[in-house]
């Protein structure tokens, strides 16, 4: 576990997702300030896994999280962060992961998929089928078809 916390500081971006992906797994949660800090990772990935670990722990970050949401500028680690918000009781974030479909990054789009896919309950099946169905009828690259094709076969 240490070499995980020490691992959150490491240059490398795919070492401090790995260590986030540890910390989660093992549930961790003394190490909540340090996942809160990696919510302002400068890797966008990084982010959107913190985001997305915290939300895995449970834990009552909410706060945290809508007000990282209104500054993250970047469409990857807002993926984490609405799928976050969402896992916490937020279900007003729905309609903002729904419209992260529309992006051009095949990333944002398949990481959205799998988070609908996740979250999708009779609850909200009403709006993510049809969007997900919408989204099947247009020109996609490969990537994006076949994670697609997972959730709608």
């Amino acid at each position: 576990m240490q070499a995980a916390v020490k691992g959150l500081q490491n240059e490398d971006e795919i070492v401090r997702i790995s260590a986030i992906e540890i910390i989660g797994k093992q549930q961790v949660f003394e190490q909540l300030p340090a996942l809160i800090n990696s919510l302002t990772d400068s890797d966008e990935l990084v982010r959107c896994y913190a985001a997305e670990t915290i939300a895995f722990l449970g834990t009552d970050l909410k706060d945290q999280l809508v007000m990282q949401a209104k500054v993250e500028q970047d469409e990857v680690a807002r993926t984490g962060l609405y799928y976050a918000l969402y896992s916490l009781g937020a279900t007003e974030y729905l309609t903002a992961l729904l419209e992260l479909l529309e992006s051009e990054s095949h990333v944002v789009v398949i990481r959205t998929i799998h988070h609908l896919a996740d979250i999708m309950s009779e609850a909200n099946k009403d709006a993510i089928l049809p969007a997900l169905h919408d989204l099947s009828q247009r020109e996609l690259p490969v990537s994006i078809k076949e994670v697609l094709n997972e959730y709608l076969d």
